[in-house]
């Protein structure tokens, strides 16, 4: 997994976990990030996101563009 700090509230409190693209009817941001290829998982909690990867996804760095 890689883990970023996003230096912005996300939720207020809590987490949310998401194991596949097809739970993320309530999360805009989860689906985009499972729209990279080889992301297989999304966590995120107050203020950072980490985004797994399948075991054959080759990654050499992620970047996620801050808008």
């Amino acid at each position: 997994m890689v883990c970023y700090l996003c230096g912005s509230v996300l939720i207020s409190s809590g987490t949310m976990d998401y194991a596949a693209a097809r739970y993320t009817f309530n999360s805009p941001l989860a689906r985009k990030l499972f729209a990279v290829d080889g992301v297989n998982r999304v966590f995120y909690g107050h203020d950072h996101i980490s985004v797994g990867k399948k075991d054959d996804a080759e990654w050499n760095v992620l970047f996620l563009k801050r808008e």
